[in-house]
């Protein structure tokens, strides 16, 4: 759903026109034809593939191979074959493809029978002959002449496209997710992902990118989202079918997933005595709230999951959390995500990949939590205060508005007036560093511990 990777705009194709492994299930031709009632052709004497078909290089041998084949005398088993080998071929194709186009690139001006020199810099206006030559739109030629560099830049990528490793559309999630690094770090990013990018579709491909990304240099990955925050922005684009796009580039992950549970909730709810399709209802939705023709429901919002490595988030690495559906998300959008305005996240903490806890965020905590809070610290946590936890507030030890989660180890019951006054109004910071220790700082910077009374 939020998978968008590229730096493009790009339209969603009918459901009818989707690739197979994006089309719904129950959209799938033959779902209500049983299958003994399907009508066989005219049955045709067998046919055979060429042997080890599976096994030969995607060359002019490969090509000459599938030549001879005739698909209508081939069983469903051996047309598979037939298919993979010749996407290996397609694959090959492009990379040679691309291989010409930045060899022409570094061509020089001539003519029919000019000497085949070469220069060091590539020619800029190279794109246009692409252009031109090939029938295409500049932004189309742009775009296949910017992948023609980027595997040049990336010579492992491209042999395995040669080699038919990997299909066109994977060499592109591993060339356009990556073009933003350093040389050396692309190369070694793509490189350790190489062999599994033909066992992964481009979805999952480019989420594992995006990590392995994240995860080497946090905190260049973090500069790296805040500069790309900075360039947040709406664009409108008109469509040829008398429609058109709204889009806002450059947002926060963990707010365009809120946004979106928020939206679907609220689409569900009303698509019950409604006639159009959620897709369209989530679409008006949004154009209401834009316009002020509506306001949020403030009803319950929907769930949205993060999973969060227990390290993370106790702020002992850097390793990116993911929102299941959109991907990876650096750390420190994961530790501050718990104040989504209008909706509730789901939050599982993991260790060594398997959840340890699991916790939704909300401002106030439930009955049991505060029991359990009431429990562990008897009487309100300021020093020297002997007010009743049973009379206090739940006060968050690092704030819900800056990510603080309603969990036993971020609450403590403060009276009201060290809650309200002291804390929030003249300054005094609390942590817990551990179990019912609590460290208070004065706004003067003098500091006092609070440990748990003697029984």
């Amino acid at each position: 759903m939020f998978d968008n990777g590229i730096e493009k705009r790009t339209h969603r194709l009918p459901e009818d026109k989707l690739p197979s492994d994006e089309r719904p299930f129950d959209d799938a031709p033959f779902d209500d034809v049983p299958f003994d009632e399907w009508e066989p052709r005219a049955r045709l004497p067998r046919g055979v593939i060429p042997e080890d078909l599976g096994d030969t290089p995607p060359d002019a041998e490969l090509a000459a191979r599938l030549e001879s084949v005739d698909r209508s005398r081939l069983n469903g088993f051996e047309l598979v074959e037939v298919l993979r080998a010749r996407w290996r071929l397609i694959s090959h194709l492009y990379a040679e493809l691309y291989a010409d186009m930045e060899e022409l690139a570094h061509t020089t001006p001539g003519h029919v029978g000019s000497d085949p020199e070469r220069s060091a810099r590539p020619d800029e206006f190279c794109v246009d002959e692409v252009a031109a030559a090939l029938v295409l739109t500049p932004r189309s030629a742009d775009f296949h002449m910017a992948l023609a560099f980027q595997l040049a830049d990336l010579p492992v990528v491209a042999e395995a496209l040669r080699t038919g490793e990997i299909d066109v559309a994977r060499a592109r999630i591993l060339c356009q997710n990556t073009s933003h690094l350093e040389p050396a770090e692309a190369i070694s990013i793509v490189t350790s992902l190489i062999d599994e990018a033909a066992h992964l579709t481009t979805g999952q491909l480019a989420r594992r990118l995006r990590r392995r990304i994240l995860d080497q240099d946090p905190d260049t990955a973090k500069d790296r989202f805040e500069s790309a925050l900075e360039k947040r922005h709406l664009d409108a684009y008109p469509n040829p079918d008398g429609t058109g796009d709204l889009l806002a580039r450059h947002l926060p992950p963990d707010r365009i997933a809120a946004i979106m549970s928020r939206l679907d909730e609220q689409a569900r709810r009303i698509s019950k005595d409604d006639d159009r399709t959620l897709d369209q209802i989530r679409a008006d939705l949004f154009l209401d709230l834009l316009e002020g023709r509506t306001r949020v429901d403030n009803g319950r919002g929907g769930h949205v999951e993060l999973r969060i490595d227990l390290e993370t988030l106790m702020g002992l690495n850097d390793r990116a959390a993911t929102i299941p559906g959109w991907g990876p998300v650096i750390a420190d959008i994961a530790r501050g995500i718990a104040d989504a305005p209008h909706s509730q996240w789901r939050v599982v903490v993991t260790q060594n990949g398997d959840p340890v806890a699991t916790t939704v965020t909300r401002r106030r905590p439930g009955a049991a939590l505060r029991r359990l809070v009431e429990a562990q610290s008897r009487t309100c946590v300021f020093p020297g205060c002997s007010k009743p936890a049973t009379r206090s507030h739940l006060d968050h030890v690092l704030a819900h508005a800056l990510g603080g989660l309603t969990i036993d180890r971020n609450l403590a019951p403060g009276c009201a007036h060290h809650h309200l006054r002291s804390k929030h109004r003249a300054g005094w910071r609390l942590q817990r560093p551990s179990p019912g220790v609590y460290h208070w700082t004065s706004p003067r910077g003098h500091e006092y511990v609070v440990r748990p009374p003697p029984d």
